[in-house]
């Protein structure tokens, strides 16, 4: 699973180390293996306000935008118009295009 790291703000895969018991005091329950190589009590991470996957959402945003392209004649005409390359591939670069767009704003507002 996901975690951000309080002190660091970084996001990394976390999963139970069920061999290691928290040190009594710190007031933790778990703790947890990150895949940056470190060991992190629970209260060290935050799970509830992890940023999303980043490539997942430009994935996402790449599809959705290349669906909403293919649906518009002058972005196709424009594609076809274009002589170095075929018009699936025009299409598929300005939807990465727009996708890369739609992540900088959105990190803006996080």
């Amino acid at each position: 699973m996901k975690a951000k790291v309080k002190a660091t703000g970084e996001v990394i895969d976390v999963e139970i180390d069920k061999c290691a018991v928290p040190v009594i005091g710190y007031g933790a329950s778990y703790v947890y293996l990150g895949s940056n190589g470190k060991a992190y009590l629970d209260i060290q991470l935050d799970f509830i306000n992890v940023y999303p996957d980043w490539k997942h959402v430009k994935v996402q945003a790449a599809i959705a935008a290349m669906q909403g392209f293919c649906l518009n004649t002058d972005i196709l005409r424009l594609a076809k118009s274009d002589t170095k390359d075929k018009p699936s591939t025009v299409i598929a670069k300005i939807a990465v295009e727009q996708a890369n767009a739609l992540i900088e704003e959105l990190k803006k507002t996080m």
